[in-house]
């Protein structure tokens, strides 16, 4: 912004010298000069832009804030950023059309409702496969219908109760999962292969009624011929929690993310016109079991009537072994972290028929390899806030791998700091809203009110800040740029790197560190933390995170 009086060129001309031509130069791809002239001349303003963008969408941009300012002219109580740059249309766009994403689910019914509804379709089809055990779903809804009984009689479980559920991946595993939500328990994974501290601090913080372990079991299985199968018809509402997933937090300590049965029945069935599950699908189950995908491994096959393959954790991150499991069991269908499928020679699995990822950015070379041997690509995106995924995205992969467009019921919105929409294809912070919202964090309502807001747009519905940069692609996806904060994604699970550097300055001798993400040789993330101090046992303080932290944070 500049005052300057318009140029008379006649001066030079006299003088003998010609105006040839005359071009302003800038590295920015959008400039504005407004020269304020004299009073009764007004203002030039002069725009220059990259030739890749069109002049004349710049242009319906200036006069449409043109008219929006003289519109508001005398209103001193409105601020130059609530005013919205975009034309009508281009917002119906934004809001309507890109969003258009409703379509009927049941929503009286539970998780419980629509795995027995599958069990009463398809009775004697395989339900899991772990290592040379097999249970159908009869055998598997009787078996959960007997554990839920004992939890109702043993552990007085009900509706609401919070049950921590500490032990490794397996098939009992899902029976345990599927009798805690039979009782209307809320089911809270905690890795046992985690430090003692964060075992401690999740069921405390959860205060949960009841811990199922490796000793539990032991009791259990000793005294569960004496519990009937029978269904305990435990009727509880659709709005009922149905687990707590703890996530990284940047104060420290992890936070819970508290989901409802409607919100998650929404995401599994949302995908499900797109990613099929029906007898004939073999499913692997890979995520941990404190990662939220590992729900959606679970609950898409048991409502669809596919089985599922749960393959060992402590064999899992054997490439060799992993490629020999999916041939062996012939499986048509796996979700892999992009950092595990950046390790694997995408050659040796052309013989799987599809390939999904989720949890971090898609790695475009192996992803576009998969698609050339014939396989079929899907790329999901979603924060835990957001009942596991919000958007997929299906096409072919040329230069970048979309996130997608929001899946059924699901609205995603780009906006700025001041929660504007912007343009397409100009950055902002993705923000989510629709059916598979959580309720919020367990024991912190401050942090909840701050990452869930009023929706701007839809008076009495909530946004979710994703805290993710992305912009619109014209044809309505969604291309993920990266964090606006220090949140980090290591393997697929999110790490706030405040809260390694919080364990970091409590430890002895350390007085001051930082903790940044950087790519390793493959290109994936890993951490690397600097530390200010004195006389620091390198081994000692890796002992002590380890006591502290989970393994993927060190």
């Amino acid at each position: 912004y500049r005052h300057t009086e318009e140029r008379d060129d006649t001066i030079l001309e006299n003088s003998g010298i010609e105006i040839v031509a005359s071009q302003e130069r800038s590295n920015y791809p959008f400039t504005l000069n407004v020269d304020n002239l004299e009073e009764e001349k007004g203002f030039l303003l002069n725009i220059q832009i990259d030739e890749k963008i069109d002049p004349n969408r710049i242009l319906t941009y200036v006069i449409n804030t043109l008219k929006e300012l003289a519109a508001h002219i005398h209103n001193d109580r409105l601020k130059v950023t609530d005013i919205s740059i975009l034309p009508e249309s281009e917002q119906n766009i934004l809001l309507h059309e890109f969003n258009a994403t409703e379509v009927e689910y049941p929503k009286d019914q539970t998780i419980v409702d629509l795995f027995e509804a599958q069990v009463l379709k398809t009775p004697n089809a395989i339900a899991i496969v772990y290592e040379d055990r097999k249970f159908t779903y009869e055998q598997l809804h009787l078996e959960s219908n007997r554990l839920a009984n004992y939890l109702i009689t043993n552990e007085t479980i009900t509706i609401g109760d919070f049950v921590g559920l500490k032990i490794s991946r397996s098939d009992q595993w899902i029976i345990c999962i599927l009798g805690i939500l039979k009782t209307g328990g809320v089911y809270i994974p905690i890795d046992p292969a985690y430090p003692q501290a964060r075992m401690d601090y999740i069921e405390t913080d959860s205060n949960c009624k009841c811990i199922i372990d490796q000793e539990f079991l032991t009791s259990y299985n000793e005294a569960k011929d004496t519990y009937n199968t029978t269904f305990p018809n435990v009727e509880f509402d659709t709005s009922s929690l149905a687990y707590i997933i703890y996530t990284s937090g940047s104060t420290g300590k992890p936070k819970g993310v508290m989901v409802s049965h409607t919100a998650v029945i929404n995401t599994t069935l949302g995908l499900m016109p797109t990613i099929h599950m029906n007898e004939g699908v073999r499913s692997l189950q890979f995520a941990n079991q404190c990662f939220d995908v590992s729900i959606w491994e679970i609950l898409a096959p048991i409502f669809g009537g596919a089985s599922m393959y749960i393959i060992a954790e402590e064999k899992k991150n054997d490439s060799t072994y992993f490629i020999n499991y999916l041939k062996q069991h012939s499986i048509t269908l796996a979700l892999i972290t992009p950092a595990y499928v950046k390790m694997l020679a995408v050659e040796s699995i052309d013989d799987l028929p599809i390939l999904i990822t989720a949890g971090e950015e898609a790695p475009l070379h192996q992803v576009k390899l998969f698609q050339s041997q014939g396989g079929r690509y899907i790329n999901l995106y979603g924060p835990t806030e957001t009942s596991i995924f919000a958007t997929i995205y299906e096409g072919i992969i040329e230069d970048s791998v979309p996130i997608g467009k929001p899946i059924s019921n699901t609205k995603a919105y780009i906006l700025n700091e001041a929660q504007n929409l912007v343009p397409i294809g100009v950055e902002g912070e993705l923000c989510i809203s629709g059916t598979g919202l959580a309720e919020g964090y367990l024991n912190k309502e401050t942090l909840t009110q701050e990452k869930f807001i009023p929706h701007p747009f839809e008076t009495g519905e909530r946004l979710y800040k994703t805290g993710d940069v992305a912009r619109w692609l014209p044809d309505g996806n969604i291309e993920f740029i990266g964090r606006k904060d220090d949140q980090v994604k290591i393997r697929g699970y999110r790490v706030e790197l405040g809260e390694i550097e919080n364990v970091l300055l409590r430890y002895e001798n350390i007085k001051n560190c930082c903790v940044l993400a950087r790519k390793d040789a493959s290109e994936s993330n890993c951490l690397v933390a600097y530390i200010v101090g004195s006389d620091i046992n390198k081994p000692q303080m890796e002992a002590y995170l380890k006591q502290h932290l989970p393994s993927y944070m060190i």
